[in-house]
């Protein structure tokens, strides 16, 4: 993916050729972005009034606003107006009451005159999303505004960041997992980035799994998406774990049966208490990260750790989620088995307790 632009709190970039390449020649600030992504990230809290989480207004080169708003009834609303053209698109995610994280993203591709609207709920793993009709495209002059000038965007307090690319995002699981991760598989250890459909790969439920599918997407080095290690010998590692904040690490022992009244839950790497360090490095802004899907959904085995491999459950089920997620060009036949329902998901502060009870 192309990301052109970040900002956060004290944190404000833009590059026409992309902020992975930047470049000395600013491109054309008046041609439009027939295809992009806004992606906003932030900590929402319970109001009886709606949110407005961005907001932006220029009068050149033509009046134009975009806004995104959140109803205390948990309805995204984005508004989008250029000249007399003017569009509102509204998103149910079922949300009302406590306090969350969520990732809202608005993908556009004009030529097709289609867009979605998503918003990820990373304390739960739900998911809202609409697929979208005649969109309009802003300008790369808008997009450096809404990225750089403060005076003009407005962003809410509890926005981590926001990022604009000039691809589309895929909606759904995303990958979490840095490309040189090795893995056991039936020729030895080979990294994630190198693996292929067909290879086999070592499960942590026992035995050997088939790659269906492997892949990259590269994101913001941020908030959930912020680079991690997971220290050996902490949980279990043999060798320290490079992921994202957002991988989902499986744990299964008495502890887990005795707090949660299940043998198996799964935990987030950036929720645990200890064993941790950051991977960020200085003026770091993107990481690209890869996963595996198999051909059923268990963990892999990734030197001790079970670390849970793409989860495409919600894309079984769901034709147009899967037109729009990273498995779009997947085969159907391909895809994995749905083998039953997925273990329990820990929120952040049930983390704690599982953590606190491992190290007492």
């Amino acid at each position: 993916m192309n990301w052109i632009g970040l900002r956060e709190a004290r944190t404000a970039l833009f590059e026409t050729g992309g902020l992975a390449t930047p470049s000395a020649r600013p491109g054309d600030l008046d041609a439009l972005m027939a295809r992009g992504a806004l992606m906003v990230d932030c900590a929402i809290l319970p109001s009886l009034t709606e949110q407005t989480l961005l907001f932006y207004a220029a009068k050149t080169p033509w009046d134009t606003a975009l806004s995104i708003a959140l109803s205390p009834e948990g309805v995204v609303i984005l508004r989008h107006r250029v000249g007399r053209s003017q569009r509102t698109y509204r998103l149910n995610t079922g949300v009302k009451e406590r306090a969350v994280s969520v990732t809202i993203v608005f993908n556009w591709d004009a030529p097709t005159r289609q867009a979605s609207l998503s918003a990820e709920f990373p304390d739960t793993g739900a998911l809202a999303y609409r697929v979208l009709n005649a969109p309009l495209p802003p300008t790369l002059r808008d997009a450096r505004r809404i990225m750089m000038d403060r005076r003009q965007c407005y962003l809410a307090p509890g926005v981590r960041f926001a990022a604009i690319a000039t691809d589309q995002v895929p909606v759904g699981p995303l990958p979490s997992l840095d490309g040189q991760t090795q893995v056991i598989t039936q020729t030895g250890l080979r990294s994630i980035q190198s693996l292929r459909p067909g290879d086999l790969v070592q499960t942590a439920t026992g035995g050997m799994a088939q790659v269906r599918w492997t892949g990259a997407v590269t994101l913001p080095a941020r908030a959930r998406f912020r680079p991690l290690r997971v220290k050996a010998p902490f949980y279990g590692a043999l060798r320290d774990i490079d992921c994202a904040a957002c991988q989902q690490i499986r744990f299964h022992h008495s502890a887990v049966d005795y707090l949660f009244d299940t043998r198996t839950v799964v935990a987030r790497a950036g929720d645990l208490l200890e064993g941790l360090t950051p991977r960020l490095q200085p003026d770091q802004v993107l990481e690209t990260y890869w996963h595996v899907l198999l051909d059923r959904p268990v963990p892999m085995q990734i030197h001790g750790v079970a670390c849970e491999s793409l989860n495409a459950r919600d894309l079984l089920a769901d034709p147009v989620l899967r037109s729009l997620s990273v498995l779009r060009d997947m085969p159907t036949e391909l895809f994995p088995q749905d083998a039953g329902p997925a273990p329990l998901r820990l929120k952040h502060y049930e983390v704690r307790s599982l953590c606190e009870s491992r190290a007492a």
